[in-house]
């Protein structure tokens, strides 16, 4: 296991001693339950963006799709009637 050296100001200091006494945890415990807390929101950040860029792709690929098949029903259907 790692050590590190924080260093926090004042304010944030005291709430969180506050905060890890409320949960009844150790300041070393609560502190690293908030970085696996903290970790675990930028992973689902960064995937929800991800799952939005390749949305749009399959978003952009299924109008083409669409696009091309509404084309041939026009053309088949102008093909019937003459």
């Amino acid at each position: 296991m790692k050590s590190i050296l924080l260093k926090l100001d004042d304010k944030l200091f005291e709430e969180t001693e506050l905060s890890a006494k409320e949960e009844k945890a150790s300041r070393s415990t609560y502190i690293k339950r908030a970085l696996e807390t903290y970790n675990t929101y930028l992973k689902n950040k960064k995937l929800k963006t991800q799952l939005e860029n390749e949305s749009l792709i399959i978003r952009e690929e299924s109008m083409k799709i669409n696009e091309e098949i509404s084309e041939g029903y026009s053309n088949d259907f102008i093909k019937d009637d003459y």
